[in-house]
């Protein structure tokens, strides 16, 4: 016998479309990625960062880093991606494994 028989309809659509649903989204927002985003660090070193982006699965770096020093240090909290910015000459950003959409 059907045990959803004995729920009420609006249990019913609970159990049937609404839980199900739910369970999938939670499931997807397991598999995503969290991207820690900064920019602006002009070769600055905050303590902080390391806490900042403890939950982070990658830190991507919108421009302006500063230094190859502190592109060492983010690469070595985490998998690290960045784009250049004006202060930026070629040597700091192209020192990156894994820049960000450019050559």
């Amino acid at each position: 016998m059907n045990k959803l028989f004995f729920l009420s309809p609006g249990l019913r659509m609970i159990v049937r479309i609404v839980l199900p649903k739910a369970l999938s989204l939670l499931q997807t927002y397991k598999e995503m990625k969290k991207i820690g985003l900064l920019s602006d660090t002009h070769g600055y070193w905050d303590e902080k960062f390391e806490t900042y982006f403890a939950p982070c699965d990658e830190i991507w770096h919108a421009g302006d880093i500063g230094s190859t020093a502190l592109a060492d240090r983010f690469e070595a909290l985490k998998p690290f991606r960045a784009v250049y910015g004006n202060i930026d000459d070629y040597k700091p950003v192209s020192s990156i494994r894994r820049p960000c959409g450019l050559p």
